[in-house]
């Protein structure tokens, strides 16, 4: 038998040690240890009691007294206490709805709570200015003028939290994120989403990019837009529209005059990045035609 004893649970442990075992230590959780001096001249047996210091979750996860974590439906933030259980409160409370004196109104937005880990959101009322709901461009779009991404092939580097890279192109202008209409890149190295305009071209003039809006409102900047031949990773071959652009509110149209090309794609270059978009609106002028390229597929990342 070992002569080293490691326990992992949440209650505290009691147990008899003979010399027949010949046990010398005794490990609980990785961090409570006893050692045990062998002696032949011990006959009667010794009683050790050894306190946990933390609380162990039905998955099997040991948290550390203060340590907090939420619930699955994200309803619930619960605590480690000294005494090894596991108190739960509500994770949003009710609060009173803010009052917004003009011009200032009222906007809801979803702020990230729980530990760092946690990937839950509460509803919150917050007072802006009303122009702050409003395009941050002067760049007008006529009426009636056709959006042709609408519906149109979409994807994206790699999918995270089910934002899927066709809720871009879906037509509903939704920036809150349960609303299952936004898209959601994982936080990686140059983050790309594309749009495919086949058959044919588009003659641009203007894209109306909208961003989230019930939170992470800064993740959309310093992006770059590239219309042409090329799309997603290798969308550096086509040209790019402007220099870096950054939406610090919650829609802008970004003027790109003249520039032709089958897709679409907007990419932010960097490390650590994430990309998300709720909606995006390309307008311009069709054209018919058949393409110098080979279209690659773009596989299943949509």
């Amino acid at each position: 038998m070992s002569r080293n004893l490691e326990v992992r649970r949440a209650d505290a442990l009691t147990f008899m040690a003979y010399d027949a075992i010949s046990l010398q230590r005794v490990t609980l959780n990785g961090k409570n240890e006893i050692r045990l001096i062998p002696t032949t001249k011990r006959k009667t047996a010794t009683v050790l009691s050894v306190p946990y210091n933390g609380c162990l979750l039905p998955n099997g996860r040991l948290l550390n007294v203060g340590e907090q974590y939420t619930n699955d439906q994200c309803t619930r933030l619960c605590t480690c206490n000294e005494e090894g259980s596991v108190p739960c409160m509500a994770l949003c409370p009710t609060r009173p709805i803010s009052v917004c004196n003009a011009p200032l109104v009222q906007k809801k937005i979803r702020v990230p709570t729980g530990p760092p880990d946690s990937k839950c959101t509460c509803e919150q009322v917050i007072c802006v200015k009303a122009e702050t709901t409003t395009d941050t461009s002067e760049t007008i779009i006529p009426p009636g003028a056709m959006n042709h991404a609408l519906l149109g092939y979409a994807t994206q580097s790699n999918t995270s939290r089910a934002g899927y890279a066709y809720n871009a192109v879906d037509g509903n202008r939704s920036g809150n994120y349960e609303d299952f209409s936004c898209t959601h890149t994982p936080t990686e190295e140059n983050p790309f989403w594309s749009v495919s305009f086949e058959p044919g071209s588009v003659n641009v003039s203007a894209v109306r990019i909208t961003n989230r809006q019930d939170c992470c409102q800064d993740r959309l900047s310093d992006f770059e837009i590239r219309i042409g031949e090329y799309f997603g990773e290798e969308a550096e071959k086509s040209p790019k529209c402007g220099g870096l652009h950054t939406i610090s509110g919650d829609s802008k149209v970004i003027s790109c005059p003249n520039m032709v090309g089958r897709s679409l794609t907007i990419r932010i270059p960097g490390k650590h990045k994430t990309l998300t978009l709720c909606e995006v609106e390309v307008f311009g002028t069709r054209i018919l035609g058949t393409s110098r390229h080979r279209r690659r597929p773009y596989g299943p990342k949509r």
